[in-house]
């Protein structure tokens, strides 16, 4: 295994090569988004160590949205039907539509890739005054008249 850096235009670029074990030939993998040399050669180092302890993993263009469809399918054998159903529609109606086009190697919600990407497309970033909460957080349900119930407040 080899890797270099490489600078095209105003990016810098992570070239790791390895052989094919099928084929033999060489193979070539290009990691993108690196602003600095420096930081292009420290992922480079990263990328070396983590091919040598077998934790590499090639990217790909895999998606969120592709990715739903391969782990429902996957877990179909192995839970009821109405839990899978449940799965399907909560992850298409509130998952997919937000972020199904974002490649997997993208996704990092601790440093705002996705948002990015979400506001880019021409979408509204979903925020917790609209309903949504961060994950972790909790909301207090509603109660009778549409106000929280005590039993469902978050206790301070």
């Amino acid at each position: 295994m080899r890797g270099s850096v490489v600078k095209k235009n105003d990016h810098w670029y992570v070239v790791i090569e390895d052989k094919d074990p099928t084929t033999g030939k060489r193979k070539r993998r290009w990691h993108s988004g690196y602003r600095s040399k420096r930081e292009a050669q420290a992922a480079c180092n990263e990328l070396a160590v983590a091919m040598q302890r077998g934790e590499y993993l090639a990217p790909n263009k895999q998606t969120v949205g592709d990715f739903v469809e391969e782990w429902l399918e996957t877990i179909r054998a192995t839970v009821r039907i109405s839990t899978l159903e449940k799965y399907s529609r909560d992850l298409r109606t509130h998952v997919v539509p937000y972020i199904g086009f974002v490649p997997l190697t993208k996704l990092d919600g601790a440093n705002g890739l996705v948002s990015q990407e979400h506001r880019e497309r021409g979408h509204d970033a979903p925020s917790p005054a609209e309903g949504r909460c961060a994950v972790g957080e909790t909301r207090p349900q509603p109660g009778r008249h549409g106000r929280p119930s005590k039993a469902n407040s978050p206790s301070p």
